[in-house]
């Protein structure tokens, strides 16, 4: 991958308007189970967005010379 902090940081953003839309469809939703599926959803995605933002981390570590 040429630039992988480039596609982590977009990564990272879509998630982030992945959730911001889930919060959206589970506020307008009539059905509990709709909405606890976009609860879940919302969680996953929560979760992915902590481990790319490691992902993250790490790599600025290694780029400026750190230990990962």
């Amino acid at each position: 991958m040429r630039d992988p902090w480039a596609a982590l940081t977009a990564l990272a953003e879509l998630f982030g308007e992945v959730g911001i839309a889930l919060v959206g469809v589970a506020g307008a939703c009539d059905e509990d189970a709709v909405y606890w599926q976009c609860i879940e959803a919302i969680d996953a995605a929560d979760e992915t967005s902590d481990r790319i933002g490691g992902l993250l981390r790490r790599l600025s570590l290694r780029t400026h010379g750190g230990a990962a």
